[in-house]
């Protein structure tokens, strides 16, 4: 695994664990300190084909990481009813 993807699948991670939903592009370029969206893409595609990621072209916040489970806690019981 090179050293970008490496940084932005720990990025990602821990993104999602204080927010309870993955990052936007443009969240990973402000938290990896990349200028370029399309540089972001570039290596989010990289890590999709490598089996590391996965998500949906063309919609935000919908990457998963593989070997992963995020599970929000703290939820009430009033959150559940409503979903």
């Amino acid at each position: 695994m090179k050293v970008e993807h490496e940084n932005m699948l720990i990025f990602i991670v821990k993104y999602i664990k204080e927010k309870g939903y993955p990052p936007t592009t443009r969240e990973i370029c402000h938290g990896t300190r990349y200028q370029s969206t399309a540089s972001v893409n570039t290596h989010l595609k990289a890590m999709r084909d490598a089996g590391l990621i996965n998500y949906v072209d063309r919609s935000p916040r919908t990457i998963t990481v593989a070997g992963y489970q995020y599970v929000k806690k703290n939820i009430n019981k009033e959150e559940i009813v409503r979903r």
